[in-house]
C-alpha cells in the first residue's frame, strides 16, 4: 500500500492540477510533476515554472531546466545586449508552463489549435508561444517526450531561447536564428 500513497503524492491528477496556460488543456489527464522557481544569474529576475506530463516516462525538462535555462541566457546574452543595464531594459518575468507530451499530442492539429501550422506533415520536437495562453503573462513549451536526453536538452535550449528573446529583446520576431545557434550548445 505506501507505494500507491507515494505515487499520488507525487503526481497531482488533473481534476487536482492548476496552472495550465491554455483552458482546453484542463480535459486532458495531466500529471504535474512540480512548480519551482529559478533566479537566473546576470538577468536579474526568478522564472516560475510549472511542469506537466501526460506520461511517467521520458526525459523530462524539469531535470536539466535551471542548467539550460541560465546557458541559454548566457548565450543569448553573449549576442545581444539584455538584461539589467542594457538599452532594452530589464526582461520581464512571465510564469512558464512547460509541458512533456507524445509525439502524437505534439503533431495534434485540435490539441495545439494555437500553433501557426505552415505544411500538412510538419516534424516537430518542441514549440514555444506566449500569445495564445489563457492566463496572462504566461508564455508555454512544449516537448516531445519520446527524445533522447541530448536532443531533448537541445529542443529545450531552442525553446528557451525563443522564451529569452521574447521576455528580453520583445521586438515581436521570433528570434529564430539565435534560438539555432543555442542549439549547438548541446551537441
Amino acid at each position: 500500500m505506501l507505494p500507491v500513497i507515494i505515487w499520488f503524492s507525487l503526481f497531482i491528477p488533473q481534476s487536482y492540477a492548476s496552472g495550465h496556460a491554455f483552458h482546453r488543456w484542463e480535459l486532458y489527464a495531466w500529471h504535474r510533476l512540480a512548480s519551482e522557481q529559478y533566479i537566473i544569474e546576470g538577468a536579474g529576475i526568478t522564472i516560475d515554472v510549472t511542469y506537466y506530463t501526460e506520461r511517467m516516462d521520458g526525459p523530462y525538462s524539469r531535470s536539466h531546466f535551471e542548467e539550460v535555462a541560465q546557458t541559454t541566457y548566457d548565450h543569448l546574452s553573449s549576442q545581444i545586449s539584455i538584461g539589467p543595464g542594457s538599452a532594452l531594459g530589464p526582461c520581464f518575468e512571465w510564469r512558464l508552463v512547460v509541458y512533456d507530451v507524445s509525439q502524437e499530442f505534439l503533431h495534434s492539429r485540435s490539441a495545439l489549435y494555437w500553433y501557426p501550422w505552415t505544411a500538412t506533415r510538419q516534424r516537430l520536437y518542441g514549440v514555444y508561444d506566449s500569445l495564445s495562453a489563457d492566463s496572462p503573462n504566461t508564455a508555454v513549451i512544449v516537448l516531445r517526450s519520446d527524445l533522447s536526453a541530448g536532443i531533448h536538452r537541445q529542443t529545450l535550449a531552442h525553446e528557451l531561447t525563443h522564451y529569452w528573446y521574447d521576455m528580453c529583446v520583445s521586438d515581436r520576431s521570433a528570434g529564430e536564428s539565435y534560438a539555432q545557434s543555442a542549439e549547438e550548445l548541446y551537441d
